[in-house]
């Protein structure tokens, strides 16, 4: 995988009221189809990379389904390991 900088620019989305974290991921993998052939294997999220939402793993604040509200900043990291 390429550096996701290289697949996806920083950029600023407006979204339709309640749009989940799912929903943007889906968007941008429609919008840009060589992030999402990363993001997406058969159809699921492949966990290429991690999901950062406000400053928390998107599992930590609120997961997939938590709709996202003005003033949100969604990261994409690449994969981390440590301890």
């Amino acid at each position: 995988m390429g550096a996701l900088a290289d697949l996806l620019p920083a950029l600023a989305v407006t979204l339709p009221a309640g749009t989940t974290a799912d929903g943007l991921l889906r968007i941008l993998a429609r919008d840009y189809p060589t992030f999402g052939a990363v993001a997406f294997q058969e159809g699921k999220f492949s966990g290429a990379f991690q999901v950062v939402l406000d400053d928390q793993l998107l599992d930590l604040a609120g997961g997939w389904e938590r709709a996202l509200v003005d003033g949100d900043v969604v990261m994409f990291l690449p994969p981390f390991a440590g301890g």
